[in-house]
């Protein structure tokens, strides 16, 4: 798979935390076996049962968790939901299984925490935050309980207690980790590698659970994998593009330009009208009253504005409305050109974020944004041919996160025929009708979806077209009965 070339961590006050800003990379070579540097997530004053995941782990925490070590280097999405808080609606739940870190700080028998709950009602609504980290970086977090939140630890003197040992002469990250499986010999800290002086993490080391990867318990899931893969793009321009200011995105309380949930003290008109005016630039502040824009901009995500139905130039004939209505290139490229500065790797980050949102963070708008750029890209024709990497690298992450989805997704209400479907048999119909426009390596790439559709959903999308066609023909000769009849004298 082909990621990111200039990916970069999710470090800033937008959605990312870390003492030090870095611009590094996730590590989209899925080498998760020689990761001998980590870092450290100190999760403090956590409320037991609160439901605890990283990146495609979760877990329910447990009296003596105080946070996960060995992250590996690059972005992660920390979420997470307070069992005190009331269920109002039902959300996705993700089957991620637990890997050595569910082990590690929630395992039965550990002093960490308890299983993973399956139950879809168990679970509150999620909040999330994007934590960046390189080698050797501590980020604290600690537990709020009048927001029910984690808030990063800003108290210098706490961060300097925590990073710095009182003792240098004893190492403590040679201590044993009694959250390991007996089968899995090293201390949760012993490869953390830290530049200069040693965390003082003796307190917390017995307490803290390592990052679930292939290496850590080869008998799990390969989560960290599947992460890379579902996140290759977002980088921290990415991130700080489209979270609100607050940092964090919520399945209760984030709101975005498909909302229509009223925000306490806004007006729904006026905080339309902001979102409307921010639209084309995600990232600018919009011309509107300094209180409203400080209360939308604590919830609000930023996506671009799609704007499907308007998708041809302004002052267009009929037949370049018509055209371009069908054919959604000119729109395409106008948003590449005023939204993503013509960056193609901004708009894959943006449509991986929107799934994340969904699929882990239970945000619908999520769900909203993800399909509004599903239908953009899938309905174009002319854009194919001048942005080839474009789409070979969409339909490949399309892929990635249709893997997600249940076997029964199409059949859900929310993949309906109206979107889902058409969307990729719209693919597939033009490079079927137009193979000479279309470049070999995006022919190559849709036909590779078409066979994992198959393969996974048991949609046969080519016999699908053509009993759409054989019907479609059927009803025009059964309409030739009623056709006027010319009579020659």
């Amino acid at each position: 798979m082909a990621g990111p070339h200039q990916a970069q961590a999710a470090a800033s006050n937008n959605g990312s935390d870390s003492e030090h800003e870095h611009d590094h990379d996730n590590d989209t070579s899925g080498n998760t076996s020689g990761n001998t540097r980590g870092a450290v997530l100190l999760l403090l004053d956590v409320p037991v049962g609160t439901e605890i995941g990283i990146d495609c782990n979760v877990w329910a925490s447990g009296p003596r968790f105080k946070g996960l070590c060995q992250l590996p280097a690059g972005t992660h999405f920390v979420h997470y939901s307070s069992p005190a808080q009331q269920r109002l609606l039902s959300g996705v739940v993700v089957g991620v299984g637990a890997g050595a870190g569910a082990h590690a700080a929630a395992h039965g028998q550990s002093p960490h925490g308890q299983p993973p709950s399956t139950d879809p009602t168990a679970s509150s609504f999620r909040t999330g935050v994007f934590v960046s980290v390189a080698p050797g970086d501590l980020v604290v977090r600690r537990w709020n309980a009048a927001t029910e939140s984690l808030d990063l630890e800003t108290d210098p003197d706490q961060v300097e207690r925590f990073r710095h040992s009182a003792s240098p002469a004893v190492c403590p990250v040679m201590l044993p980790c009694p959250a390991m499986s007996a089968r899995s010999s090293p201390s949760c800290t012993d490869s953390l590698g830290f530049p200069g002086d040693t965390p003082d993490l003796r307190e917390f080391e017995p307490f803290l659970g390592p990052y679930p990867t292939a290496q850590s318990d080869p008998d799990q899931p390969d989560t960290y994998r599947k992460w890379l893969r579902l996140a290759s793009f977002v980088t921290k321009t990415v991130v700080s593009r489209i979270l609100p200011a607050s940092g964090s995105v919520s399945a209760m309380t984030s709101v975005s330009h498909f909302s229509d949930i009223p925000i306490p003290g806004v007006d729904p008109l006026q905080a339309s009208a902001s979102a409307s005016a921010s639209a084309s630039t995600p990232s600018s502040r919009p011309a509107a009253d300094p209180s409203l824009w400080s209360q939308d901009a604590q919830v609000r995500i930023r996506f671009t504005h799609i704007n499907l139905k308007r998708s041809f130039p302004a002052g267009a004939t009929g037949s370049l409305v018509t055209k371009y209505s069908l054919d959604k290139s000119y729109l395409l490229t106008s948003l590449l050109s005023s939204a993503f500065n013509n960056d193609v790797d901004l708009l894959l980050g943006e449509f991986q974020l929107a799934f994340i949102f969904f699929l882990l963070g239970q945000v619908y708008d999520g769900f909203e944004q993800w399909k509004a750029m599903v239908q953009l890209i899938c309905f174009c024709r002319e854009a194919m041919s001048t942005h080839p990497g474009l789409f070979v690298e969409f339909i490949t992450q399309l892929s990635i996160q249709l893997e997600e989805c249940p076997e029964d997704f199409f059949h859900d209400s929310l993949a309906s025929e109206s979107f889902l479907h058409s969307a990729i048999k719209a693919l597939l119909v033009t490079s079927r009708e137009e193979p000479e426009t279309v470049p070999a390596a995006v022919a190559q790439a849709i036909n590779r979806l078409s066979a994992f559709m198959q393969t996974r959903f048991d949609w046969d999308i080519a016999q699908n077209i053509m009993e759409l066609d054989n019907a479609s023909d059927q009803d025009d000769d059964e309409d030739d009965e009623y056709r006027p009849v010319i009579v020659e004298l």
